[in-house]
């Protein structure tokens, strides 16, 4: 921002509470314009002095504030929105937050609340509308960078609702980046300097869910031989980040609603309440709407996550953004790395922005890496496989190469008949353990689908839990390096 003082628009009817807030605005060092209605407050937004940040009542003689919410809370646009409130319309301010209000204060005023609002506008960084590179994160590793239209407006977003305390919903396909979208909402916040707790909803047995996102007294249950602090209690003043929110089992569900709305949870087998202060990111890979449809999400806790939605592109819609973030991997790698540093060679550029990328960011970060393995010199067309048309991935090579002296006895068995796209094949030799056949066939599939476990496990008819279990095996008997790098 410049030296020129934030403004900010205050639209009150009540001329008593108007000026209170006035001052208080003006006290804090921003310049303060006001308006009693509507027509006012349009007239001013108008204007060429148009405010930074807008502070309106719900209820207005001529109308109601939630059409200024809906007319200037464009996530691309410079003007954010707070609407007031009565304490008994808190329903009605959550529900201006899901049309794009950043906040919601309420009546009387809380003069605490209003100075963080005001303090949190301070603190975000102007979005630039000049062309070139946009780029938010810590380190290299948890860094989202691009140049498209669609990935700047999910960069704006996140810089907007970092400062803040709002919960953020990140959605997308696997692999589009939606912890990088977590760890930079934290990082932008006042609690960056606190604990970031990561959970994968969908890795935990179902009947230590609440344990472990609560936690539990020592002997609450079989095995439970010491208390136990759980990821609310470990980001306590921090943020927790719940990836693939839509596989927690309904019944925790309802316990996990109860702390969002108040705060305070109960450790299993314990009977005290014990407050923590958690900022939610919540993420999936599923249409949320559908989740609830389909009776897996709890319509109220989707209402309770979804304040303020993130959707992620997937990286076909990204354009040249694929050859930026290939470059920033290769700049990793070079760091990591001793020796003549690698970089993209002729026609990879060309070669990278040739393919859907099905498996998203991720996908991209596999084949990089694998291209960076293979490469003497700077990476060609050639080292990058595992791209579907682009060539047979490193894995496949390895299997045809442990099958090749068996070919003759062996029987080609098709892949999974429940992926229609599926055209490839896997080599089973006669006389492999089932044990053997089934690991290849689980590594293959999840390959053909870019490292995303729910549709690998759809296709080969098993729970995600019951793949996360195979993986772990294979991972632990050191035979799955090669999908290792894949985790959602």
């Amino acid at each position: 921002m410049s030296d020129e003082p934030s403004k900010i628009l205050i639209v009150e009817d009540d001329k008593t509470t108007r000026d209170a807030m006035r001052m208080l605005v003006e006290g804090e060092g921003y310049a303060a314009q006001c308006a009693s209605d509507l027509a006012e407050a349009r007239a001013i937004c108008q204007s060429d002095d148009r405010p930074d940040l807008i502070l309106v009542d719900l209820s207005l003689p001529d109308g109601s504030g939630m059409e200024l919410v809906d007319e200037y809370s464009d996530p691309l646009d410079m003007t954010a929105v707070i609407v007031v409130t009565g304490a008994s319309d808190v329903e009605t301010a959550v529900s201006a937050m899901q049309h794009g209000a950043t906040d919601f204060i309420t009546k009387p005023v809380d003069t605490t609340r209003l100075r963080r609002a005001l303090a949190d506008l301070r603190s975000v960084t102007s979005y630039s509308k000049k062309s070139g590179r946009a780029e938010i994160g810590a380190s290299p590793s948890t860094t989202m960078i691009g140049e498209s239209e669609a990935i700047r407006g999910v960069l704006e977003l996140v810089k907007r609702v970092a400062p803040t305390d709002a919960p953020v919903f990140a959605v997308g396909e696997s692999g589009t980046g939606k912890e990088l979208v977590a760890r930079a909402v934290h990082d932008g916040s006042a609690r960056s300097g606190r604990p970031f707790v990561a959970v994968n909803c969908g890795a935990i047995p179902p009947q230590l869910t609440e344990s472990q996102l609560f936690g539990h007294r020592k002997g609450a249950f079989t095995g439970a031989v010491a208390d136990h602090a759980g990821f609310f209690e470990q980001a306590d003043s921090g943020t927790l980040f719940l990836d693939e929110v839509t596989e927690m089992p309904l019944d925790v569900q309802v316990k996990l609603l109860r702390v969002l709305e108040n705060g305070k949870l109960v450790r299993v087998g314990d009977t005290g309440e014990r407050s923590v202060d958690v900022r939610i990111v919540a993420a999936t890979n599923r249409d949320p709407e559908e989740a609830v449809a389909d009776g897996i999400l709890r319509e109220d806790l989707l209402f309770r996550l979804n304040v303020f939605p993130v959707p992620l592109p997937p990286l076909r819609e990204r354009g040249r953004d694929v050859v930026l973030i290939a470059e920033k991997i290769l700049e990793s790698l070079n760091r990591e790395n001793e020796g003549r540093r690698k970089r993209l060679g002729e026609g990879a550029a060309e070669a990278l922005l040739e393919h859907t990328w099905p498996g998203n960011v991720r996908e991209l970060r596999n084949v990089v890496l694998r291209a960076f393995i293979l490469a003497d010199e700077d990476l060609a067309p050639v080292h990058l496989v595992g791209m579907g048309g682009g060539g047979r991935s490193a894995a496949a090579m390895a299997r045809s190469a442990a099958t090749r002296p068996a070919a003759r006895k062996s029987t080609t068995t098709p892949k999974s008949s429940a992926s229609p796209a599926s055209t490839g094949s896997i080599e089973i030799p006669l006389g492999s353990t089932v044990a053997d056949a089934e690991k290849q066939l689980i590594l293959a599939t999840l390959e053909h689908n870019g490292g995303a476990k729910r549709e690998t496990a759809q296709m080969l008819g098993i729970s995600v839990k019951t793949l996360y279990n195979r993986l772990q095996s294979y991972a632990e008997d050191g035979s799955g390096d090669e999908v290792s790098d894949l985790d959602d």
